[in-house]
């Protein structure tokens, strides 16, 4: 069985109620975005909504992606072990991660309703939410899951905590609601 994927450009009268916003933003600051010597976008996608919704010049663009430091390093399974302890995990716990600003836009709302439905088939699930923003209307909407759902606030990349969650993940999720017009 193929797997057909398709690619939908929505109207402005598909858009949901935040991205009706996002677009309402860009629109606003036209003028100055149009003025500027340069515009630097974190991702390709950013500059595609950027030049669709303000016709902008694309040679005065440039992407200049988030950067972080790719380091690996292998940790024992004895290790992780013990460092799932200190978070109260059982050994067989897979632990999902998730870092990222607590916002709609980086598809943090539809993490929640995806893990409800893995605990449902994986119950020995636990994942971890890494970012600033308002987690009180997350908290609010894990429902029967939130035992299983930890936020742990802005991590610092040489922080103990984050040292510990980098090390014992089984999945890292990237997720974002990109807005396509």
């Amino acid at each position: 069985m193929k797997k057909i994927i398709v690619y939908h450009e929505k109207t402005t009268a598909e858009l949901d109620k935040q991205e009706k916003s996002i677009l309402k933003s860009i629109r606003n600051d036209e003028k100055m975005i149009k003025n500027c010597d340069r515009l630097i976008c974190v991702a390709q996608h950013t500059l595609n909504t950027f030049h669709k919704a303000i016709s902008i010049d694309k040679n005065k663009a440039v992407i200049v992606h988030n950067a972080l430091q790719d380091e690996y390093k292998k940790v024992t399974d004895i290790r992780k072990e013990q460092l799932k302890e200190k978070y109260f995990l059982n050994r067989e716990t897979k632990v999902i991660v998730f870092a990222g600003r607590l916002d709609e836009v980086k598809g943090i709302n539809f993490l929640l309703q995806a893990f409800q439905k893995v605990i449902e088939t994986h119950p020995d699930s636990h994942l971890f939410i890494a970012g600033e923003g308002h987690f009180n209307p997350l908290l609010e909407q894990c429902g029967y899951s939130c035992t299983k759902v930890s936020f742990t606030g802005r991590l610092d990349k040489n922080s103990y905590s984050n040292y510990i969650i980098w090390q014992i993940w089984e999945l890292l999720v990237l997720c974002m609601k990109n807005l396509v017009l």
